[in-house]
């Protein structure tokens, strides 16, 4: 019966899995902040709450094919391990908020404390294709990460154009659109 369950629970598991991977952020509409001056950007709820379903069911999955033999819980335990650490690790990422203010930019991190950086300390904006994330970069060393998939890029984006040069920001959003034209399929294109 375990094996049934556990089998059952897989499938769940990898259609859920997928779907969160899959899900275009774009769709939505980051939440309004500062008495309208400012908005926030995060993570789909739909992100979050599918991630912690997806570990759970993770852990549910694994409880039930725990081995009756002592001599393989230790390698159970460690393939445990392998899948449900990098789960936990994005679930909790999964709580990062930017919010996007009239002054600047301030980033809230779960790993870290808050950082802030004003427009006018903006000295680049880089595509770090290994985060899959924007970097924004303070003349005082300072830098915000923007992952592609916050909701409100296309609110973001508006705003740096508006607040920053055009130069600074143009291979940066471009290979933006190339990673969110590849992952969830041709975007529309605003009118300038």
């Amino acid at each position: 019966m375990s094996k049934v369950v556990a089998g059952i629970l897989f499938l769940v598991l990898v259609a859920l899995l997928v779907g969160w991977l899959m899900r275009d952020p774009g769709r939505r509409k980051p939440a309004v902040i500062d008495g309208g001056r400012g908005f926030e950007m995060h993570y789909s709820p739909i992100q979050a709450t599918v991630g912690w379903i997806v570990l759970a069911l993770a852990t549910v999955g694994f409880l039930a094919t725990r081995p009756l033999d002592p001599d393989y819980r230790p390698l159970w335990a460690l393939a445990m391990a392998a899948v449900e650490l990098p789960l936990l690790v994005q679930c909790w990422s999964r709580r990062y908020r930017l919010q996007v203010l009239g002054a600047g930019l301030r980033a809230f991190s779960a790993w870290g404390p808050r950082t802030e950086i004003r427009w006018s300390e903006v000295q680049s904006v880089e595509w770090s294709p290994r985060r899959g994330a924007l970097r924004v970069r303070a003349s005082t060393g300072r830098s915000i990460d923007v992952p592609a998939e916050l909701v409100g890029m296309g609110q973001l984006e508006s705003v740096m154009r508006a607040k920053l040069p055009r130069p600074l920001l143009e291979a940066a959003f471009a290979r933006l659109h190339e990673r969110l034209e590849l992952r969830y399929g041709p975007r529309a294109r605003r009118q300038a």
